[in-house]
């Protein structure tokens, strides 16, 4: 009988991706989360739609939308955006901000906490061919 051992390390346990959580650790942890979102995470948002050119009529899925740094710029660009996080208040906190800017309420919001953990844990499913 023959025994296969593979040396591939899981994506969680290489050093890489243990360095990376132990950085993210310790900036969310710094106790400023307002000072995270709005100097690190907030401006991400826009960059990522922009790159990824957000259409009108797109549907986006904001897995982890926090406050909506993401969510909110692509409906700005027309997009039906679902934004989905595990802490309700913050999808509050996006939803003010997108009836601040008078944006039309095009975004769906869940607070179900075990699908965003499910896909925050495991990824999205991929798409079969």
């Amino acid at each position: 009988m023959t025994t296969t051992t593979t040396t591939t390390p899981s994506i969680t346990t290489t050093p890489e991706d243990q360095a990376l959580k132990t950085k993210h650790a310790a900036m969310w942890a710094s106790g400023s989360y307002r000072t995270v979102v709005d100097d690190i995470v907030g401006p991400l948002g826009g960059i990522l739609v922009e790159t990824v050119d957000v259409q009108p009529g797109q549907r986006v899925l904001d897995v982890a939308a926090g406050t909506g740094s993401s969510a909110i710029p692509a409906t700005r660009r027309g997009a039906e955006v679902i934004a989905t996080d595990l802490t309700p208040e913050l999808l509050d906190v996006a939803r003010a901000a997108a009836d601040a800017e008078g944006l039309p309420d095009r975004a769906q919001r869940t607070r179900d906490p075990v699908a965003a953990q499910g896909v925050q844990e495991r990824g999205l499913p991929r798409r079969r061919r």
